[in-house]
């Protein structure tokens, strides 16, 4: 991948307001917050600097006020320098301690004895943390800076050939924010997304559970509303927190954008007569591994790919778990050991079955991101409810990513879905989110699909549900210059083939 040639200084016009960025070291200072990605795009677009492998904030309508050049190792010996560099956007709020933890990932297909990495890596015990499952062995070696993690990387690179060793970070920002639990009188809305189950051809049947197995959704995202009344028939009261590190998954009201929690509505909410999701007939758990949240103490920590590990072990191999949903994505590098653990969830995971994975394509109008580009998942694009992709324009803000790796599309344009009850005053209390799609929605739409395809027929393997459902999918017409998928997901077609 060609380096990224940056200038000393950025300029641009947003919405009548100068933003203007110097580049230092390690990071563009911003001098002016910028309040959603499209205006980055268009920032760095005038500027002339096209090669964006990711933009990424921790919620779409957080301030993005830097942005860091973050480098990873070549796992080929042969290419350990110079480093591969991208961008990533990620939250600096104003008043907050920054925290970042620098460290190295080796991926290994045979246990390794500590000592020995010890002496390799040139770090203490402490500073290891272990991961293992489907056969391979994770490594996460911490250091104190980026130059001692970024020198490090390259000397066992260059002694130890044929080593993965790939470099992430993790970024933590302290802020305390105020917030009140709702009132739990307020009414609650009847919501329904008739509109999208039409689009698909989706009635949804009656199935009586006696005697079957409960499909069980995984949901890594940014945590759930447990105690909303369209998922607590649904979502488990006690999920996994990679954050907090305990087991109850509450999204907190730190500026929260409810992300998990739209998610959750639109693979399986319900409530009385009214549907959200297919997946109303599975037991969804939330996987909480972006946002930390106790006694008004709030910490947003970027997902890091040792988070990503850790997250597919115990999701595939150690709860079994039968599909996993991804609304999110980590950028155009490509890394060896997430990919990897993929295969390994995908095809060994669920005590050998293999764990159907939906990944969301994005929406940056571009290139399917990794590892939204892995084969071993199933990747959506969003459409609009009459069956043709959503793309970028000028007329149209964002777009859904596409290319070869994109198996099938979901309507996004007219849904109704959950949100986050908390609430800055009692008196502004939302239990509906009317404003979420994109690709996030679309992996949520198709999960929930895959819930219910599974719910109906539990011998299915990952490979067999990516092949029915991109088969029988309503094909694009006409045919879009970009591959999208196969076509719009077609649940009436699909059930009937299964």
């Amino acid at each position: 991948m060609p380096e990224v040639e940056l200038p000393e200084k950025l300029i641009n016009v947003v919405n009548g307001i100068e933003y203007s960025y110097t580049l230092n070291k390690d990071k563009i200072l911003i001098s002016k917050p910028v309040y959603n990605q499209e205006s980055v795009i268009s920032i760095l677009s005038k500027n002339e600097i096209s090669e964006i492998d990711e933009i990424r904030s921790i919620g779409a309508q957080h301030l993005i006020t830097h942005i860091d050049i973050v480098g990873r190792f070549m796992h080929d010996p042969k290419a350990y320098s110079p480093l591969e560099y991208k961008l990533v956007f990620t939250n600096d709020l104003d008043g907050s301690d920054n925290i970042f933890e620098n460290f190295i990932v080796l991926t290994f297909e045979e246990e390794q004895n500590i000592a020995a990495l010890m002496a390799h890596c040139k770090c203490k015990e402490e500073d290891i943390k272990v991961a293992s499952g489907g056969g391979l062995f994770f490594y996460r070696i911490e250091y104190p800076d980026y130059p001692e993690a970024e020198a490090m990387g390259h000397k066992i690179c260059k002694d130890n050939p044929g080593w993965i060793v790939e470099y992430s970070f993790s970024k933590i920002i302290t802020t305390t924010v105020n917030a009140e639990i709702p009132n739990s009188s307020s009414t609650i809305p009847e919501l329904s997304n008739q509109a999208m189950f039409d689009a698909i051809k989706l009635k949804l049947p009656t199935v009586d559970l006696n005697g079957r197995k409960k499909i069980r959704i995984a949901l890594f995202d940014t945590g759930t509303d447990n105690g909303h009344p369209y998922l607590c028939n649904n979502v488990l009261a006690k999920g996994v927190d990679l954050v907090d590190g305990d087991t109850y998954p509450d999204p907190g009201p730190f500026f929260v954008d409810g992300h998990g929690t739209k998610c959750a509505g639109l693979i399986a909410g319900n409530y009385k007569d009214s549907v959200l999701g297919a997946g109303v007939y599975c037991d969804i758990v939330s996987y909480r591994m972006f946002y930390a949240v106790k006694d008004g103490q709030s910490t947003n920590k970027v997902i890091d790919v040792f988070t990503i590990i850790e997250a597919f072990i115990k999701a595939g191999f150690e709860d079994t778990f039968d599909v996993i949903n991804c609304s999110w994505g980590y950028g155009s590098n490509v890394y060896k050991c997430i990919e990897m653990l993929l295969k390994a969830v995908w095809k060994s995971g669920n005590n050998g079955k293999g764990v159907a994975v939906i990944f969301a394509a994005g929406n940056n109008g571009a290139k399917v991101d990794f590892p939204a580009n892995s084969r071993y998942c199933i990747t959506v694009s969003a459409t609009n409810t009459d069956g043709k992709p959503i793309v970028r324009s000028t007329d149209n803000a964002w777009g859904s990513n596409y290319g070869n790796q994109v198996d099938i599309g979901a309507p996004v344009n007219i849904l109704r879905t959950t949100a986050v009850r908390y609430a800055r005053s009692s008196s502004n209390i939302e239990y509906e989110s009317k404003k979420f799609g994109k690709t996030s929605a679309a992996a949520a739409i198709v999960s929930g699909c895959v819930g219910l395809i599974l719910t109906l027929n539990p011998d299915l393997t990952p490979c067999e549900i990516k092949e029915v459902l991109k088969s029988n999918a309503t094909r694009f017409i006409p045919q879009p210059k970009n591959n999208y998928g196969t076509g719009m997901i077609n649940m009436q077609q699909t059930l009937s083939r299964i």
